[in-house]
């Protein structure tokens, strides 16, 4: 009898526990402090993360302003460098009269939705070049493709993240604008969906081509900190990025977990977030993306990163980036060169130049795609004076009196005498011969 009414109590409550489970997810993945999972081809993927590095807060570091009403913050967090701008109107982009921009239905309609945007321009993040972005009712961007529900914990963009709600109000919109030089993505009047009495927020965030990365807040009704944070949806502004590894349950062959390592994470000061503030992040050089061992050693002499140059890969990392799983599937760690006078380095310096000097040289003597200047002027030369000649024939042809025209006669003349005087023998004399006399 304990045991029906056990089941049937739990059968009352299932539909709550299913609700928050749901509530808490985007597109259907449930979400977990800690850990979620999902199938794929019998096997379970466990996702978890950790932070590699310690998180870097613009309050933690020393800005350059120092002065109670401070109106510019700059800030270095190694990867990226942040200017926080009380008054910053100027980033903002009036995208919503923009014929060229796009409303987004289905998260203009929804919440705890995601979908996949695909970018019109390579956008260089952490230095790693993305195609795509994906957008979210929640006030962020997630940087990657991985199926997670580690969305609002790991590679994120977010100028506001919090438990936005854009289908409270039909004048909640997300909207787009990619130009081809920059995307800019605003959440427009959305409220949060356990606060509406706070207000509507009006927000955007814009990529640029060259990495830059801008935040403007147009209305922003209550402080930010006060919004608390919701369980499973954390209140964020910033940006953070992670590498991802791979690692066999060794009981059970069919789990694999997969570790977000969060090797880099800045938080931005909340109370910055007003309205006409924005924040700017720019990017700074790292190994990431250096394409040669030259590269990749100047890199290490000029900026605070231990760069190191995998020959087996010819990938130039301090071992926290994306590509820390190739990283380690090559044994890069045990074979990398960490010194310019490394004789991989030297040699690989050289076969570079030799390949750049004879790119150069099959250049100067068979240059492709079109003729050489040289031609070009004597084709010029060869043309103006055909066209002059022609035109002295008109007038010539045209004016037989002047010098020209009787020049002209005389010259077409000769050769008809010429062809007679061969035929008829030399005994006939030509009319140019014969001479008037006067009477």
């Amino acid at each position: 009898m304990k045991c029906l009414v056990v089941f049937l109590y739990f059968g009352a409550f299932l539909p709550c526990f299913y609700l928050e489970c749901k509530a808490f997810s985007y597109d259907g993945f449930s979400q977990h402090v800690q850990y979620s999972g999902r199938k794929s081809e019998n096997i379970l993927f466990i996702d978890k993360f950790h932070h590699h590095r310690s998180k870097r807060n613009a309050d933690s570091n020393a800005p350059s302003c120092k002065v109670n009403n401070c109106t510019y913050v700059k800030v270095n967090h190694k990867y990226y460098v942040s200017h926080t701008y009380i008054s910053g109107q100027r980033f903002w982009r009036n995208i919503e009269e923009n014929p060229k921009s796009k409303v987004h239905p289905v998260l203009s309609q929804t919440f705890l939705k995601k979908s996949t945007l695909k970018l019109s321009f390579i956008f260089p993040y952490y230095g790693h070049y993305l195609d795509s972005v994906v957008l979210t009712t929640g006030g962020f961007l997630y940087m990657d493709v991985y199926n997670t529900s580690l969305l609002t914990d790991v590679q994120y963009l977010a100028p506001l993240m919090a438990y936005f709600s854009p289908d409270h109000h039909p004048d909640s919109k997300v909207i787009t604008l990619d130009d081809g030089l920059q995307l800019t993505v605003q959440w427009s009047k959305v409220y949060l969906r356990n606060r509406t009495h706070d207000g509507h927020f009006t927000f955007q965030c814009t990529l640029h081509k060259n990495g830059t990365i801008w935040f403007a807040y147009k209305e922003i009704p209550v402080n930010v900190s006060s919004i608390p944070d919701v369980r499973y949806h954390p209140v964020r502004v910033g940006i953070s990025d992670a590498f991802v590894r791979y690692y066999r349950h060794l009981g059970r062959p069919g789990i694999i977990y997969r570790v977000f390592h969060i090797y880099s994470q800045v938080n931005i000061t909340k109370n910055s977030v007003v309205n006409g503030s924005a924040v700017v992040f720019h990017p700074q050089t790292s190994c990431v993306n250096a394409t040669s061992c030259t590269e990749c050693m100047k890199r290490k002499q000029t900026t605070e990163f231990d760069c190191q140059w995998c020959p087996q890969t010819k990938r130039c990392s301090d071992k926290t980036d994306r590509n820390r799983a190739e990283w380690d599937l090559n044994g890069c760690s045990q074979n990398a060169v960490n010194q310019p006078s490394d004789e991989r380095c030297v040699a690989g310096t050289e076969q570079e130049k030799q390949q750049q000097k004879s790119k150069g040289g099959l250049g100067a003597k068979t240059p492709k795609g079109g003729v050489g200047a040289g031609a070009i002027v004597g084709i010029c030369i060869v043309l103006l004076l055909i066209i002059g000649m022609a035109a002295w024939c008109v007038y010539a042809y045209r004016n037989p009196t002047t010098k020209s025209g009787l020049f002209l006669i005389d010259a077409t003349r000769r050769p008809r005498e010429l062809f007679h005087r061969s035929a008829d023998g030399a005994s006939k004399a030509a009319p140019s011969d014969v001479k008037p006399q006067v009477l």
